[in-house]
């Protein structure tokens, strides 16, 4: 009989016998028979500990061939789940591998988890091998995963790579590629890229079990960045408030943008100062746009100049220049007066203040010397006793922000019943109401000077003038002599 025809004879006889074994019911106590030209392997199955369920798959297979299934059943009389698997020996005279050689180690799954290493076989043609398998399903499925650190880098700067695959059957083999055709096959390879770029990666891992059915390809798109070298530093962005603005809130908070367009900004290197002392502000923000907030704790303070410098580098060592700006808080300003600074006891004097500047409304604190107080906006007060007090307003706007003023001996108290004209000032306190009396009573006094000597001049001419007309009236008449006296 030709050669061909032989082995195609034995094949068909070979099949005849597989059936024949499946659909017996047999005992895995005892060895099937084997089959010349192919191996058969079998034994009893478990799964997590107990008997396996009937009709649980079983795969087994070699190196570049198969799989071979069997199903698990009880055979009569027994307990127990058992399989059968037969795997024919490779037909050389085909152009790929259909079957095992001798060596070849077969491989097994449960239920579709694979098996370890332990729990293998060696073919050989025409042998049986009893081989008993424990398929432990909380392995469950192959699950690759990875990491990388950092994500972007400098060029000539080293990617540490971590495996944090799960499942399967370890130990398992790993094939990397950085995306540059540089590979790998170290389970935490590191890695330093040359040429600036944006490369994706990806990771092939195989467990133990499964050589090449349990493969699971995991690829991350775009993962690394490498960039060139950096020779521009971080710079400002954005301010609030603006350098140079004026009228601003004393309680305002302090907002500066920092950015850098190439590695980024290291951020452990960003220093905040105000008017030279170092504060804290909450950073916010990525590497490449940090924001910093700063809000006193305090106000600035009114009319105060507020100087903000920033300090920071990126990431590749370059300094910030020219981090400093200034501006000018508002003006909160305060003054008062009284309608009288001098008055006798329980006269009463009006109060008033003038504010400037601040955020109303605002809250007011009289102290008028004398143990009595005040939170009106315009007070009146009468004092009980004479002397001299000092008064004094404080006053605190709506910000929280408080300024007071103090005058010295502001008001004078007489007793009561004191004829003296008090004195009435004006919004600076001079006194000019005795300046005007006295100026009155000097033009009197001179009015009535002028009128006395007025009329007294005319008195004298007519007296004159009187003498002059008798004169006029007898002109040859001689003054009568007086008789002399007689002498007796």
């Amino acid at each position: 009989m030709h050669k061909h025809s032989r082995q195609r004879l034995i094949s068909i006889l070979l099949g005849l016998g597989i059936i024949l074994i499946m659909a017996l019911p047999i005992s895995v106590s005892a060895a099937p028979a084997s089959v010349p030209g192919a191996c058969v392997l079998w034994g009893t199955v478990k799964v997590n500990g107990d008997q396996a369920l009937d009709g649980t798959q079983v795969v087994a297979w070699v190196d570049g061939a198969g799989p071979w299934t069997s199903k698990t059943f009880t055979p009569v009389g027994e307990t127990f789940s058992g399989y059968v698997v037969q795997i024919p020996e490779d037909n050389l005279d085909t152009p790929e591998k259909d079957g095992a050689n001798p060596g070849d180690i077969a491989y097994f799954s449960v239920a579709g988890v694979g098996l370890p290493a332990t729990q293998t076989a060696t073919w050989k043609a025409g042998e049986t091998y009893r081989t008993d398998l424990e398929a432990d399903l909380s392995i469950g499925t192959l699950s690759v995963e990875f990491s990388a650190e950092p994500t972007k880098v400098l060029v000539g700067e080293t990617v540490y790579f971590t495996d944090e695959t799960t499942g399967g059957t370890p130990s398992y083999t790993y094939e990397w590629n950085f995306g540059d055709s540089s590979t790998s096959t170290e389970a935490n390879p590191s890695y330093t890229y040359n040429t600036p770029g944006i490369y994706s990666v990806s990771l092939l891992v195989t467990d133990s079990s499964l050589p090449e059915i349990a493969g699971d390809l995991v690829v991350k798109e775009s993962y690394i960045t490498v960039v060139a070298p950096d020779t521009n530093p971080p710079y400002i962005a954005g301010r609030a408030p603006q350098p140079g603005a004026i009228n601003v809130a004393p309680t305002s908070s302090v907002t500066v943008h920092v950015k850098d367009n190439d590695t980024g900004v290291n951020q452990e290197t960003i220093i905040m100062k105000i008017n030279g002392s170092v504060v804290s502000p909450d950073i916010t923000g990525t590497t490449a746009d940090y924001t910093l907030t700063y809000t006193p704790g305090e106000s600035f303070g009114y009319l105060q100049t507020i100087n903000v410098s920033i300090e920071a580098s990126d990431l590749s060592g370059n300094v910030m220049t020219d981090g400093s700006y200034s501006f000018t808080t508002a003006s909160l300003d305060l003054d008062f007066s009284a309608d009288k600074i001098e008055a006798q006891v329980e006269e009463p004097i009006e109060f008033i203040s003038q504010i400037t500047g601040g955020t109303q409304p605002y809250t007011y604190n009289w102290d008028f010397g004398d143990g009595n107080t005040s939170a009106e906006e315009k007070p009146s007060h009468s004092y009980n006793d004479e002397g001299i007090y000092d008064v004094s307003l404080e006053i605190t706007d709506a910000d929280g922000n408080t300024v007071s003023k103090t005058k010295p001996s502001l008001i004078t108290i007489t007793p009561a019943g004191d004829d003296t004209d008090p004195v009435v000032t004006d919004d600076t306190g001079s006194n000019w109401i005795p300046a005007i009396g006295a100026i009155i009573a000097a033009i009197a006094i001179m009015a009535g000077i002028a009128i006395y000597l007025y009329f007294r001049q005319r008195g004298e001419e007519e007296t004159v003038g009187g003498s002059l007309t008798q004169q006029q009236q007898q002109p040859n008449s001689e003054p009568k002599k007086r008789p002399p006296r007689s002498r007796n």
